[in-house]
């Protein structure tokens, strides 16, 4: 199974308003919902995220992954 690379989430998120293509929606999506894995740390950081009250995670790669989840037009599950 091929992994999307960083580069290649980076690279969509940069493109702007252009429509990602099928292939990378295959890559990134296989399932039909964007996985983006995250690190909890008791202080936010460009890498770790905190945890809201209510569960939520809240940071950096928090912002990126919902971001590209809406030009893949896709859900995201963020996990630990």
């Amino acid at each position: 199974m091929k992994t999307p690379t960083l580069g290649l989430m980076l690279t969509i998120l940069i493109a702007g308003n252009a429509a990602a293509n099928e292939s990378d929606m295959k890559d990134l999506s296989p399932t039909g919902k964007l996985r983006v894995g995250v690190v909890f740390a008791p202080t936010m950081s460009t890498f770790f995220v905190v945890k809201e009250a209510d569960g939520k995670p809240r940071g950096v790669t928090v912002d990126l992954g919902e971001t590209l989840a809406k030009r893949l037009n896709v859900p995201v599950e963020f996990v630990l």
